[in-house]
């Protein structure tokens, strides 16, 4: 299966780790990153979930670790994440 998608983590981070990326996929696997708002190629770190299997891991670690709060929007036809808020704690800003 192949898709695109737009990305963007919201956090109290640089700017450059908020920045809205367009990710293309192809079977499961990341073909390109890049910056939504210049088209320059990015090389992300391992750690962002990129791909929708990854988005669905990201959901279930926040439930299996108890996050203190966990919002997540679903595409009502094909149920993937189309938004994710996770606050793993309160008392971090």
């Amino acid at each position: 299966m192949s898709y695109r998608f737009r990305f963007q983590r919201i956090c109290f981070c640089a700017p450059d780790a908020t920045a809205p990326l367009l990710v293309v996929v192809s079977r499961n696997r990341v073909i390109s990153v890049a910056r939504a708002d210049t088209g320059e190629a990015v090389t992300p770190g391992e750690t962002l979930p990129l791909t929708v299997e990854r988005l669905f891991d990201e959901i279930e670690r926040a439930i299996d670790q108890e996050a203190a709060a966990l919002t997540v929007g679903y595409d009502p036809v094909r149920g993937y994440p189309l938004s994710i808020d996770i606050d793993r704690d309160f008392r971090i800003a």
